[in-house]
């Protein structure tokens, strides 16, 4: 029994228990980041969709933006109405995921002993410096202050999909990335290759 993880996801691992198991026993959506698929009471069961594309949204006086409607369908897809963010560690940007991500950063954080120095360094800066933000009925989260200052937005901020979980940026700053990262994915094309045993 093997689920799908994205290559690129830092927090992408391997584990035979679906993250949603209530979903897994109704036969809906569930799996490692939104990945690949998982055998559940004797069936393949697909994993949810993953988060794609680039979008740009206004942010309004109030830090209010919109997040795109397809990423609402994945998280609906998801069970969840909560979007859960945290700013990233390498870039000016804002992490954000459903469901399945935070309980993929708890079960990456609880796989260390709990009286580990370990443990509590990732829980600290993985799940205490995560924060949960409802969706309103319009579609829109209101962005914290402090991470539109981390993330250096302003008018706008854009949302690019890597799979599992999803990043918003000053779209600026996202472009550059975005030719950083295709440059270098160019040189490294020979790298990128199938999980073996993924989705079977």
């Amino acid at each position: 029994m093997n689920v799908g993880t994205d290559p690129y996801c830092w927090i992408g691992r391997v584990t035979d228990q679906p993250l949603l198991a209530g979903h897994a026993a109704k036969g809906e959506a569930c799996g490692d980041l939104g990945f690949g698929s998982v055998r559940t009471e004797g069936r393949l069961v697909s994993a949810v969709r993953p988060f794609l594309a680039t979008f740009t949204n206004k942010i309004d006086a109030k830090g209010r933006v919109s997040v795109p409607a397809k990423y609402r369908e994945i998280l609906e897809e998801q069970g969840s109405r909560t979007l859960y963010c945290r700013a990233s560690f390498n870039d000016p940007a804002i992490m954000a995921g459903g469901a399945p991500w935070i309980a993929k950063l708890t079960d990456l954080v609880e796989g260390h002993d709990p009286s580990s120095e370990v443990h509590d360094d990732f829980a600290y800066s993985l799940l205490g410096e995560t924060i949960e933000l409802g969706i309103d009925p319009e579609g829109r989260v209101g962005l914290p202050a402090e991470l539109i200052s981390y993330a250096k937005m302003g008018e706008a901020a854009s949302f690019v999909g890597l799979g599992g979980y999803f990043e918003i940026w000053e779209p600026r700053a996202l472009q550059a990335r975005l030719v950083q990262a295709r440059r270098a994915a160019s040189e490294r094309r020979g790298l990128l290759r199938a999980k073996v045993g993924a989705g079977t």
